[in-house]
């Protein structure tokens, strides 16, 4: 075979391949989460490489719909594009404590290690902060697992005796970074609970935990604390009414959440859902 023939059959085969790479590259997938103009859903992109082969690469809408993943099941899908460092009270930042506190939110998420407590005034920005950090973990490749305590609890206490017990709380102790949200927080008080109190004056609207709740919280805190997981944790309750509940747990997170142990003063006028 001639030079010209050869270079000409060559020609041919690679318009040939580069027509069913490009036939490939516009067919539709079916992937979720995320519409992707490149890959069109696919999670992949076809081209011809150097040796003048069909290959595959992996389309960067992978990791997008990786963090879109992580974000779904942190369970804060709702809440993470409101709740950012950028709008936290954003039209008055001019209490000092406030500030403190935001600071301080930005240095932990930055940092990524240890815990966070935030404690204090209801309404105050707590859970909007916390979030904001997990948000930050989650933009970084972190799984993050968020839960509301006195909805866990519940939950976790009917699956006693049964495999999704262990299940459940091997999930939360090795996760990533966990966040709790009003730890130690239980329904209004009824007139057969006993009511929690602190240097002779009732706490907020708490409820003394029960010796499973408290046993079940030492279990999973004393995990993340031996293993040094980040941990994001709000609650109604200063760290020295929690060891007034059960001093291993208070000593934990005091220890762990050096120097991110913030306490907001009880004071309606910082509860910001009332305004």
């Amino acid at each position: 075979m001639e030079l010209l023939e050869i270079m000409e059959k060559c020609s041919n085969d690679y318009k040939y391949l580069q027509q069913k790479v490009d036939a490939e590259n516009r067919m539709k997938g079916n992937l979720d989460l995320y519409d992707c103009p490149i890959c069109k859903n696919k999670g992949y992109i076809v081209f011809i490489n150097q040796d003048g082969y069909e290959a595959y690469q992996t389309c960067n809408c992978m990791q997008i719909r990786k963090n879109l993943r992580r974000i779904k099941a942190s369970g804060l899908e709702n809440q993470i594009k409101e709740m950012t460092f950028e709008n936290y009270l954003q039209t008055d930042l001019s209490d000092d404590w406030q500030l403190r506190c935001k600071k301080a939110a930005i240095n932990y998420a930055e940092q990524g290690v240890g815990w966070f407590y935030i404690s204090g005034q209801n309404g105050s920005g707590k859970t909007h902060l916390c979030t904001a950090i997990a948000g930050k973990f989650l933009s970084h490749g972190k799984q993050v697992s968020y839960i509301r305590w006195r909805e866990e609890i519940v939950k976790i206490k009917n699956l006693v005796c049964t495999d999704g017990y262990n299940l459940r709380l091997d999930n939360l102790k090795c996760v990533d970074v966990l966040y709790i949200d009003d730890f130690f927080k239980s329904g209004k008080r009824t007139n057969d609970s006993r009511s929690y109190q602190f240097g002779g004056k009732e706490s907020a609207s708490f409820t003394v935990p029960t010796n499973a709740d408290i046993n079940i919280a030492f279990d999973l805190l004393d995990y993340r604390y031996i293993n040094n997981k980040p941990t994001i944790i709000s609650s109604e309750l200063f760290l020295d009414e929690i060891s007034e509940i059960d001093e291993a747990i208070a000593g934990r997170i005091r220890q762990r959440s050096k120097p991110y142990t913030l306490l907001i003063k009880r004071d309606k006028s910082r509860d910001f859902r009332m305004k």
